[in-house]
């Protein structure tokens, strides 16, 4: 840790992710022990889930001008997303409205998919249906915002 330093105090959120983006970029290596025990505190409400993955989209820009090794592909898909729903509309006016949904129809089949396998009761399946839009939509948007606060 003292050749590449402690947490960086200046990002409100993602200092975990901004932390093992430098120990990677440094060359080491993170260690997981089997031992170790953690607490997963999930949120009450999609609103509150909603708040925090907006929030994480938001500093992922951040983090990555502060280290910009970090990037991968998976981190802009959100993104995309919800630049791709924002533009949606503006598809009716020259008549590519069925080519343009496409997309939207794959991602809600894998939606449905994914919330389907992962749930025994129907309120599950709903419910991770649900948040699977939430914490893909809060992502991106706080993303799009964080990439324009960044300049």
């Amino acid at each position: 840790i003292f050749q590449v330093g402690g947490f960086d105090e200046d990002l409100i959120r993602n200092q975990d992710d901004e932390f093992h983006y430098r120990l990677v970029s440094k060359g080491y290596k993170m260690l997981l022990d089997p031992k170790m025990e953690s607490t997963c505190f999930t949120r009450r409400n999609l609103k509150a889930l909603f708040i925090q993955y907006f929030q994480y989209g938001l500093y992922k820009p951040l983090v990555f001008k502060k280290v910009p090794s970090g990037k991968s592909p998976s981190h802009f898909i959100p993104f995309l997303f919800v630049v791709y729903l924002l533009l949606l509309p503006i598809t009716i006016c020259f008549n590519l409205f069925l080519i343009t949904i496409i997309p939207l129809v794959f991602y809600n089949i894998i939606n449905f998919y994914y919330s389907h396998s992962n749930s025994h009761n129907l309120n599950g399946k709903i419910y991770s249906t649900l948040v699977y839009y939430c914490i893909h939509i809060a992502y991106g948007f706080g993303f799009l915002i964080g990439i324009a606060k960044k300049k």
